[in-house]
């Protein structure tokens, strides 16, 4: 069947082959792994959260904080800003989607945690800010759509002086930091009351045999 699928689609050119040329090696499970989202926000937001951390470290350097930025410009490759849709958000949770809410926010506050991305109204302040953030696919870059690896967020600020401060991450970048999961779940945890978070962490690890019987109740 699938030679006959190959046969009608293929034009003659088609080389079944490759369908399972280097199969499992590696598999994706194992090399390079799962990956852990390190923020609460789309994951299409990261690499310009982190490239505003690293800009707000400059402006403290120069002893400067964000009330000094007057424009902000975000450029990415075509169609990578496709998830992070929301250019106005009212809620935590739509700022989750919001490419300028995280930009602002890691510049005002220097940090995205997971209590800045609930169910109450934004935070004015980072709202006032994100109005200043202005989209820019970069024609240069090759679309999203053809290797969302390639994809990069490039931050260019404009202070009130007139100076321009840039800085660039790529998603491989951001990707090859490593995440604490220990301490993003005890960050989680602790936004629960009542549950001991020290506990829910040993039981994690599956040591003992009511370990995992523990784990589903809470579930329930």
């Amino acid at each position: 069947m699938l030679d006959s699928l190959l046969s009608s689609h293929g034009d003659g050119r088609q080389q079944p082959e490759l369908l399972t040329a280097d199969w499992g090696a590696p598999w994706r499970i194992l090399q390079p792994g799962l990956e852990f989202k390190r923020y609460p926000t789309c994951g299409g937001t990261h690499s310009a959260a982190e490239a505003a951390f690293a800009l707000r470290a400059r402006l403290q350097d120069m002893g400067l904080s964000a009330a000094a930025i007057a424009h902000i410009q975000v450029s990415f490759p075509p169609g990578a800003d496709t998830a992070p849709y929301i250019r106005r958000p009212a809620t935590g949770v739509e700022a989750r989607f919001s490419l300028e809410y995280v930009i602002a926010d890691a510049l005002y506050h220097g940090e995205v945690p997971l209590t800045h991305y609930g169910e109450r109204a934004v935070d004015e302040a980072v709202a006032a800010l994100a109005a200043n953030v202005e989209r820019h696919a970069d024609p240069a870059a090759p679309p999203d759509a053809l290797d969302p690896e390639l994809r990069f967020h490039r931050l260019t600020l404009t202070l009130q002086d007139g100076r321009q401060l840039s800085d660039v991450v790529t998603r491989k970048q951001t990707a090859a930091r490593p995440t604490d999961l220990d301490a993003k779940l005890r960050a989680i945890l602790q936004l629960l009351p009542g549950l001991d978070g020290e506990s829910v962490i040993r039981d994690c690890a599956l040591a003992s045999p009511g370990a995992l019987p523990r784990l589903i109740a809470l579930l329930n």
